[in-house]
């Protein structure tokens, strides 16, 4: 049984180095939309780059005298699914291993990506403003993108990454920050019943809610701070009040918390002797 991890956390906590650990005893497979996988690449010896694969999926921009960059065809998310038919000699996704990850990061940038190529498909330059009716369309390739790799994870695992997007949160329904009407007027939300709440970054705002529905775990990278002593970089395994996560091992979630330099490795040690 696979793991399926979706790892969220703020710009600069962590979220890609966490992987490190793991390429003591997974092949990692990177498909990177951030290009910036490079923390992995310096802190790994020679012998665990053997077991690291990255390959970059960005769209090119090309230089302008008249208007700055202009973003050419793009190209991304057509070389990511040939990717996943066949990475190198590893062949299809579908087809490997439990002593493999495929890893994506992050569904951010995954995310814009989509857009793009969604407007490219309908013959609309790709750097166009997106419609409002048009945000229901990528967001369903996205949940497309989701299901396919749900199906065809039977053996591997697979971590998708992804930052993090503060909403205003009432009984179900998020907003972005700012944009609920809330106040004292009888149509309005009392604002003591708005709260903030984070969910990942996807694309528009009703898809980052509902992502996790695809992941047995999801889990935050953050700094911790507390009082004078020295801030800590950690994988929070307990929900709050401002990130909703999810943790089936039980243990882990009532530790609240792993470092983050060995987590990951922790919870795939968990997960196998559970699942074995």
């Amino acid at each position: 049984m696979s793991l399926r991890l979706l790892l969220i956390g703020d710009s600069g906590t962590g979220k890609t180095g966490a992987l490190l650990p793991l390429l003591e005893k997974y092949k990692l497979r990177i498909a990177d939309f951030d290009n910036g996988v490079d923390f992995l690449k310096m802190n790994s010896s020679a012998k665990l780059r053997q077991n690291l694969s990255v390959k970059t999926f960005t769209d090119e921009f090309s230089r302008s005298t008249i208007s700055g960059l202009t973003l050419n065809t793009p190209t991304a998310i057509t070389r990511f699914g040939n990717a996943l038919d066949k990475w190198d000699e590893a062949g299809p996704f579908k087809t490997w291993g439990p002593d493999t990850i495929l890893v994506i990061d992050s569904l951010t940038f995954l995310g814009r990506a989509m857009a793009r190529h969604y407007l490219d498909l309908n013959k609309k330059k790709p750097d166009s403003v997106i419609e409002p009716r048009q945000f229901g369309a990528i967001q369903g390739m996205i949940f497309s993108l989701m299901d396919q790799l749900l199906d065809d994870a039977k053996n591997c695992h697979y971590i998708v990454i992804s930052h993090i997007d503060y909403r205003d949160y009432q009984e179900g329904s998020y907003a972005p920050v700012g944009m609920m009407d809330q106040g004292d007027k009888p149509d309005q939300i009392p604002k003591s019943q708005v709260e903030a709440k984070g969910v990942p970054t996807v694309f528009g705002a009703k898809l980052g809610p509902q992502i996790g529905r695809y992941f047995n775990f999801m889990l935050r990278a953050r700094i911790s701070t507390i009082g004078n002593m020295r801030p800590r970089r950690i994988i929070q395994t307990q929900p709050d009040q401002t990130i909703d996560l999810k943790c089936p091992i039980l243990e882990l979630e009532e530790k609240g918390e792993l470092p983050l330099s060995t987590g990951l490795a922790t919870l795939f040690a968990e997960w196998e002797k559970r699942n074995n």
